[in-house]
């Protein structure tokens, strides 16, 4: 098996209900209740997409709008940050510059992704990248928490 395996049984939709929660909407696994898999529904039967294509479409375009705003914010906090020298020597500017930084990569990587995955409603990339985006997802909720309680603590 390979890492990034693109196979069309990896392929994660946008707005289903997982495997997991199929029990929950009525399938009962291991019974037969008259789908054609003969008691355990195959991903067509188990997956119901929940978001309508005006709310989908308007998560995306929302995306979009912070993945801009937020770039420009973000390289103009690490410029102002690295280039004031009044403000290179403060103690709380490494955790700025770790802060906008996270920022800087949410916005770059994570937001338009998931702007396409709104667009779409499915994952249209490759799947080492379906594997990456939940890594940067969290670590930078991760980074992004501990520079701002860092940040708290020095104050």
């Amino acid at each position: 098996m390979q890492f990034c395996e693109d196979t069309e049984s990896n392929v994660w939709e946008w707005g289903v209900v997982e495997v997991a929660k199929r029990k929950k909407y009525g399938f009962n696994f291991g019974q037969d209740n008259g789908l054609r898999s003969g008691g355990k529904p195959t991903y067509e039967e188990g997956t119901k997409i929940i978001f309508d294509d005006l709310s989908c479409e308007v998560a995306a375009w929302g995306a979009i709008i912070c993945a801009i705003l937020g770039t420009l914010g973000n390289v103009l906090t690490i410029t102002v940050l690295l280039t004031k020298k009044s403000l290179r020597g403060h103690t709380t500017t490494p955790f700025l510059l770790s802060l906008a930084f996270s920022d800087l990569l949410f916005c770059t990587f994570c937001l338009p992704l998931t702007a396409v995955r709104f667009f779409k409603k499915a994952w249209v990339f490759k799947m080492c990248t379906c594997q990456l985006f939940p890594f940067f997802f969290y670590a930078n909720i991760s980074i992004s928490a501990f520079s701002m309680a860092f940040i708290a603590l020095n104050r």
